[in-house]
């Protein structure tokens, strides 16, 4: 099965980079999603509040 995934993923690839003489990068990054449409981060990933600055 990996071995099939595998040779989907190249198949892909030359399709996708066909047109720019068969180069292709080994990692195809999606761009991240607009923000409205990211969710906002669970609480437990924001970082806690800073310390109040000594006096």
């Amino acid at each position: 099965n990996q071995r099939v995934l595998a040779d989907n993923k190249v198949v892909r690839g030359k399709r996708l980079f066909g047109g720019f003489g068969g180069f292709h990068l080994p990692v195809i990054r999606h761009p991240p999603p607009p923000p409205w449409y990211r969710s906002p981060p669970p609480p437990w990933y924001r970082s806690p509040p800073p310390p109040p600055p000594p006096q």
